[in-house]
């Protein structure tokens, strides 16, 4: 029963009324559209990420993809030079399977009630967090944990891959900032399907300046996983 009254809150109508918008656009489904995603819903997520989570950007440092795992897979090849990655123990097994499939060393890091144990940070590498809401745990990172993190990454010139897991589905508190708002050492990583559809398989970064420029070159002549219908569709509903 309680399935079907979640089923009927679901707003079929709108999404619905919003692809017709979309479909009204004939260039659309004939356009292969930008690399990094439609541009118009990349500002869209610009202002949004600012007015809600604090993270000030420009739409050229967003980049859309079909989910966490495209864009990490990305990410990885794309920072090659980095022989280790730190991860959450317990964490999210997807990212294990990432880096051990591109020949990575892993190095587990523990977390506690504060979060990720910061002090286990030694060597130069990425560093994968859900700093927001530690999955599967449900933490959050201290202030203090987040300073010292940082401040990781800053002396060790390593990089901390941010994702913002579930971070929508807050009620009691104010969320704290994210990383991405704290430093330029820091990749943003987060998406929209819990919050709109499973099924619409929806997800987006947000890159530093420092590597925009590589990033274009290694990745900007491929082609955006997601449908440019879907994207539309998403600018409408936002």
């Amino acid at each position: 029963m309680r399935r079907t009254r979640q089923k009927s809150l679901f707003p079929y109508k709108t999404l619905l009324r919003k692809y017709r918008l979309a479909l009204e656009d004939k260039e659309l489904l004939l356009q292969k559209g930008e690399a990094f995603g439609d541009r118009d819903l990349r500002k869209l997520i610009a202002k949004f990420i600012y007015e809600s989570k604090g993270i000030s950007c420009s739409f050229e440092q967003i980049v859309i993809a079909s989910g966490t795992e495209d864009l990490l897979g990305k990410l990885v090849l794309f920072l090659n030079d980095f022989k280790y990655i730190y991860i959450e123990n317990p964490g999210y097994p997807n990212i294990y399977q990432l880096a051990q499939r591109l020949d990575k060393k892993i190095i587990p890091v523990e977390i506690d009630e504060e979060g990720l144990k910061t002090r286990r940070l030694k060597e130069r590498a990425l560093c994968f967090v859900t700093p927001r809401h530690q999955f599967p745990l449900a933490v959050s990172l201290s202030k203090e944990r987040r300073k010292k993190l940082i401040s990781w990454a800053d002396r060790t010139k390593s990089y901390i891959i941010e994702d913002d897991y579930d971070s929508e589905f807050k009620y009691k508190s104010k969320p704290l900032p994210s990383l991405f708002s704290m430093s330029n050492k820091v990749i943003y990583i987060s998406g929209l399907t819990k919050t709109i559809s499973p099924s619409l398989r929806f997800a987006y970064m947000v890159l530093p300046k420092a590597l925009l420029g590589a990033y274009k070159n290694m990745f900007g002549q491929s082609s955006c996983p997601v449908s440019s219908l879907d994207q539309r569709m998403l600018s409408l509903l936002i």
